[in-house]
């Protein structure tokens, strides 16, 4: 008697038959396609745990917001004592000596047109006073001392001028 043809395609016929050998090529291939699986999920698991040490970054304040001041003032700063550079020894103190809720820009250092100035005092160059006594209090002078004097050509904006005396040791560089 005949054999009568098995139906099917020919991968699975050749599956069924006896005797068959498996080749090392199609045993071969089935391991690099298991390595690759194995490395495509673990690819995803560390994409995973890097999302998740991102968020958990961003959300214990990585990003925090920063406070902001409630008044910002352009500051020119003059030297009416005569010593030389002690305008500018007095606008690298005024950055750690003025904290919030005032920020200060110091725009301009600049000599005084008088040199035997005793004590520091303050020129507020805006009609708005209590922004210059605010700083005043910061600084340790006293709201006496504020003059209003405008002036002519402000093209830098200045806001306050401070005029800085020879008691300026003691007062902005302790």
């Amino acid at each position: 008697m005949a054999r009568k043809p098995r139906k099917g395609n020919l991968t699975t016929l050749l599956k069924r038959a006896p005797g068959r050998r498996v080749s090392k090529k199609r045993v071969s291939s089935g391991l690099v396609s298991r390595a690759l699986e194995t490395l495509i999920v673990i690819g995803f698991a560390l994409a995973v745990v890097y999302a998740a040490s991102f968020a958990a970054k961003v959300s214990n304040g990585v990003s925090k917001t920063r406070p902001v001041p409630e008044v910002s003032l352009r500051v020119q700063i003059l030297n009416g004592c005569g010593e030389r550079g002690s305008a500018g020894k007095v606008a690298e103190a005024l950055k750690s000596r003025v904290r919030l809720p005032l920020e200060v820009s110091v725009v301009n250092v600049d000599n005084f047109t008088v040199y035997d100035i005793e004590k520091s005092f303050l020129i507020s160059r805006t009609q708005h006073v209590e922004d210059t006594r605010l700083l005043a209090d910061q600084l340790g002078l006293f709201r006496d001392d504020i003059i209003y004097a405008p002036l002519e050509d402000n093209y830098r904006s200045i806001q306050v001028t401070l005029v800085v005396g020879r008691d300026y040791k003691e007062k902005f560089l302790k």
